[in-house]
């Protein structure tokens, strides 16, 4: 398990590095901050250490790598990210001998190929104020979920009037429906044609502001 958040010391570091360590063995890190991603897309995370370490992103459990072990490789599950600043934290624990540890990702930001995020992606935990109200003036909610029939119910958060972009993502990353409709707060999503049973994202795009979100489609 790793420990507990008592820092005996405090800063700031470019990246995820272990140089600042004081002493070689039985040390611990909190990394807080954020990643910024420059291109909307799907991203996969791959977390290796030694000894024990946990990724959140956006306050949610990503990869828990944890526990005394040598150099292992945890990888995600993969997921559509925004573009713009998400929330990561990371946990690391080293109990003896030697140290490692490598964070990576995989998408738009990275043409594709595996590559360690790099310094100049991440940020300090401070948000300011106008970042906070950007993330917070848009979002949607949907229903019913799970949706039994060919229709979906949607429920706009924001305060934009711009047209309003609407997809459905089967798991694959293929769009099973689009559309463009003038601003409404409450609309229905009606695809021409059955969908099959399964997962699917809903993205909806507004004047730059993009939301993912999950579905399960019942037949």
């Amino acid at each position: 398990m790793l420990p507990d958040d008592k820092a005996e010391f405090k800063g700031t570091v470019p990246d995820f590095s272990l140089a600042p360590k004081t002493q070689e063995d039985f040390f611990n890190f909190l990394f807080d901050g954020f990643l910024n991603i420059e291109k909307e897309g799907v991203y996969q995370f791959r977390l290796t250490s030694d000894d024990g370490s946990i990724l959140n992103l956006n306050d949610s459990l990503l990869i828990a790598n944890d526990g005394i072990h040598n150099i292992n490789t945890v990888t995600s599950p993969v997921m559509i990210l925004n573009a713009g600043p998400q929330r990561i934290t990371l946990k690391y624990f080293d109990y003896g001998l030697s140290d490692t540890l490598l964070v990576e990702y995989k998408g738009p930001d990275s043409n594709g190929e595996w590559a360690k995020i790099p310094a100049e992606a991440l940020a300090s935990s401070r948000v300011t104020p106008t970042e906070t109200e950007l993330v917070n003036e848009f979002d949607f909610s949907m229903y019913p979920n799970p949706a039994t029939h060919n229709r979906i119910q949607i429920q706009l958060h924001t305060k934009l009037i711009d047209p309003v972009s609407v997809l459905i993502i089967n798991p694959a990353g293929g769009i099973v429906y689009e559309n463009i409709i003038d601003y409404e707060s409450d609309f229905e999503i009606i695809p021409p044609y059955p969908v099959e049973t399964g997962m699917y994202i809903i993205s909806i795009r507004q004047g730059g502001r993009l939301m993912n979100k999950k579905i399960i489609i019942q037949r």
